[in-house]
């Protein structure tokens, strides 16, 4: 397939769940030779990872414990200004502006690259708009290039129009194509909910406090839907931070590798 033809990016994160993840998962496996894995996923991550447990519950038992770190897929209460900004727009407005192929490339940093160590700041506040000023104050300023050079990675035009329709519906639901296309392709006129109520999988929730993205309000809704997690903590991270704190290594990663043995390994 064309990587300029707009049927390539005719997804979204509906898609990864349905048949990325899967093909990541079935190469894991064969490799190791393992009956089951233990997944570890940050943001949309968690989301596609919901989705395909919710909606394809055969691969259940291939994931034998599933971290979620900033899990999002409640939007409701999202308060980063440039996605509520973007749910603002109908589709059709949506893609007369940005197409209908890729949304904000990895080259859209490539500016930054050369001006972030003369003016630090300003390589801050493209941070600050994608991830929320929260997340970026715990980055030192000497590593905001550095980010800049993998982050954005670039995504679908599909994809965030998903995430505006998740934040206008406050539903976990698979992607609304419109009344016509809907029925055709599921049978009724709005896109179905991926049932995460009847996951089995084990879970063990991260999630902060200043996450402008995935609003503690929301994640512990989604708490609420699934199965009484393992353990699940609430930490003072914004949504980035996960990733990049200089903290979190001691605050998340070291103590989560001590989890996933207590869970996941057998004497």
């Amino acid at each position: 397939m064309d990587v300029k033809s707009d049927q390539f990016w005719a997804f979204s994160w509906g898609e990864m769940a349905k048949y990325d993840l899967p093909a990541s998962l079935e190469r894991v496996l064969g490799v190791t030779g393992v009956d089951s894995v233990t997944y570890v996923g940050h943001s949309q991550g968690c989301t596609i990872a919901l989705a395909l447990l919710g909606g394809f519950p055969e691969w259940e038992p291939r994931i034998n414990l599933f971290v979620a770190m900033a899990p999002a897929p409640f939007l409701g209460h999202i308060k980063l200004p440039f996605v509520k900004a973007l749910t603002l727009l109908p589709e059709v407005s949506f893609k007369l502006l940005f197409g209908k192929q890729v949304f904000i490339p990895s080259s859209a940093a490539v500016p930054f690259h050369s001006i972030c160590p003369i003016v630090p700041a300003a390589c801050h506040n493209v941070l600050c708009l994608l991830c929320g000023c929260n997340s970026t104050t715990s980055v030192p300023m000497g590593r905001v290039s550095f980010l800049l050079k993998q982050f954005p990675a670039g995504t679908s035009v599909q994809n965030m129009i998903h995430y505006t329709q998740t934040v206008k519906s406050g539903k976990f639901l698979m992607y609304d194509y419109g009344t016509q296309q809907n029925t055709v392709k599921y049978g009724a006129p709005k896109p179905p909910a991926y049932n995460i109520g009847a996951i089995k999988t084990p879970m063990i929730f991260y999630y902060g406090t200043e996450d402008m993205l995935a609003d503690e309000e929301d994640v512990e809704f989604l708490i609420t839907q699934v199965l009484p997690p393992l353990q699940s903590f609430k930490l003072s991270y914004g949504h980035g931070d996960f990733v990049w704190a200089p903290s979190a290594t001691e605050m998340i990663y070291r103590p989560m590798l001590s989890l996933i043995k207590k869970y996941t390994f057998k004497a």
